[in-house]
């Protein structure tokens, strides 16, 4: 398995590859994982890891690619991916994202490769670099979305919509894709923690996860301000390892940096901090992927707020509520209709839990992975023959 960036590590790219490669060892699979030197918190030993040299100038906490990482970081991995094959056989590696399958198929000619397929880099690429303009960016990643994935032999998508994306785009044949989405850590269903603020002042609204420009932060603000206009009384809690700092000023614009908590959860803690708030926001524009955090929100049994392009795997109005509009007054509007309505709430809580425990443990994931992995190698042998 390669994975270029930091493992494990508490965002969505590393969770997938760290939980998967922990799945698919307790399925039997020897697993190998290369990546880089960075990681935080523990791995289960049955999976090997490979780190590479880690440059103590490139920070590679940050999400989305960098030229330390594509220059510096990734042909190490190559290197680190061409030795580990001289001391080991493998039946095929598994590439996460674009940077992962740059690497795969440049360290190794042979070998089957797996494309695990996160994001469409068309609507995400925009979000980095701000001073490259916003249509060269789409462009390199439209380029990028619809050439890489033809240097794998098979390609896992972690959405309908984003296998639907490439199969249009032609980057993909039909038969040679399938879906796999993510999963959660499931653990004992949580109980609900009794709300200090609970009435028509009050509300606690909660958003867990990284602060990158494509996370949609501004609306999460934004909307938030308008909560706290008919609910003064009402707190936004961010759980995150990102620096506040480029959105203080924002923040004390609209008169709501008083009102809003920002701290720091291990993994290992986040479904406890998330238990007691009145509704979990998603303020991303769009999102091609499956957004974590709505895993961990539904697992936690908090009800979901998400704009309609990043709501997945949620069902609007069963276990979640889509926002049609991408504006932080929409947004706003949607958090104030559930903190109005309780016995809502409950229901979205409830649906949303039962379908990650159904269809969403690392476990069935990983089930589904070796599928993909046994058509790909038998495809390759070809049919029988007595």
């Amino acid at each position: 398995m390669v994975a270029a960036c930091p493992f494990p590590f508490p965002r969505g790219t590393p969770i997938r590859a760290a939980r998967l490669s922990e799945a698919l060892a307790a399925l039997g699979h020897e697993v190998d994982v290369v990546t880089y030197g960075a990681g935080v918190g523990a791995l289960d030993p049955a999976v090997r890891i490979h780190r590479i040299r880690q440059s103590e100038r490139i920070d590679v906490s940050a999400p989305g690619p960098s030229f330390g990482k594509l220059l510096v970081l990734d042909p190490r991995l190559v290197f680190r991916l061409r030795r580990l094959r001289q001391e080991r056989a493998f039946d095929l590696v598994h590439a996460h994202h674009y940077e992962g399958l740059l690497v795969a198929r440049t360290a190794t000619k042979d070998l089957p490769i797996v494309y695990d397929a996160h994001t469409v880099l068309e609507t995400e690429l925009p979000a980095y670099a701000p001073w490259i303009p916003g249509s060269l960016k789409r462009r390199v990643g439209r380029t990028i979305d619809e050439r890489l994935p033809r240097w794998s032999n098979a390609v896992i998508a972690v959405s309908d919509v984003l296998r639907d994306h490439l199969v249009s785009r032609g980057a993909v044949d039909p038969e040679r894709i399938e879906v796999v989405g993510n999963g959660v850590e499931i653990g004992t269903r949580p109980r609900r923690q009794p709300a200090v603020d609970e009435g028509p002042d009050g509300g606690t609204i909660t958003y867990a996860g990284n602060l990158a420009p494509y996370q949609g932060i501004e609306y999460l603000l934004e909307a938030f301000s308008r909560v706290v206009d008919r609910r003064p009384a009402s707190r936004l809690r961010i759980l995150t390892d990102s620096k506040f700092d480029r959105f203080e000023s924002l923040a004390r614009e609209l008169g709501i940096r008083d009102r809003i908590d920002v701290r720091a959860v291990p993994p290992s803690e986040l479904h406890a901090a998330l238990g007691g708030a009145h509704v979990a926001v998603n303020p991303r524009p769009r999102c091609d992927g499956v957004p974590q955090k709505n895993l961990n929100y539904m697992a936690a049994c908090v009800p979901l707020v998400a704009f309609a392009g990043s709501l997945h795997p949620c069902r609007d109005g069963v276990s979640g509520l889509a926002v049609p509009s991408v504006s932080g007054e929409a947004l706003g509007s949607a958090i104030l209709h559930l903190l109005d309505r309780p016995a809502e709430r409950a229901a979205f809580a409830e649906a949303a839990r039962t379908e990650v425990e159904r269809d969403f443990t690392w476990a069935q994931q990983a089930a589904r992975v070796t599928t993909v992995y046994e058509r790909m190698l038998s495809r390759r042998r070809g049919p029988s023959t007595s």
